[in-house]
């Protein structure tokens, strides 16, 4: 067996069955969702692979000796007001999700990008603001605020 051809093999497949199960939101969130030119959410998880597929699938290491070495990771942005999907994006486990392909995208101005804590970075967000832009996301705890 080829380390990383089922892999491989499986990217295909698993971009095709995401593109054809999305629905559009219920009707109660159209007029909210209007407000913008697009809402985006952003999201990321780590699935764990067997350690053979480190080659192809590097992953985050750990304390236990099995089933650390090798990981990936899937990123989806998925907008609100078109059902548009964008990804999933395969990546290695071991990257950080802010080297993702989804956190470097443009968004059209007047956009809402909502992601979790994995996504902030005071930069990105000025960045979005800068261009136009909305966002949501919680605030990291070592995050200084100030109003005036």
């Amino acid at each position: 067996m080829v380390p990383g051809r089922g892999a491989t093999f499986l990217q295909p497949v698993l971009e095709e069955a995401v593109n054809t199960v999305v629905l559009a939101p219920p009707p109660a969130l159209i007029q909210w969702l209007n407000r913008f030119t697009a809402v985006w959410l952003l999201d990321t998880t780590v699935l764990r692979l067997p350690d053979e597929l480190e080659e192809v699938w590097s992953g985050t290491g750990g304390r236990t000796t099995t089933n650390l070495q090798s990981s990936l990771k899937v990123e989806v942005g998925f907008d609100l007001t078109r059902s548009q999907l964008k990804g999933p994006v395969l990546l290695p486990g071991r990257r950080a999700v802010l080297a993702g392909q989804l956190p470097a995208e443009s968004f059209a101005t007047g956009s809402l990008r909502i992601a979790d804590l994995g996504y902030f970075s005071l930069v990105e967000l000025a960045k979005l603001d800068q261009e136009g832009n909305f966002w949501w996301s919680r605030l990291r705890n070592d995050t200084l605020t100030s109003y005036s």
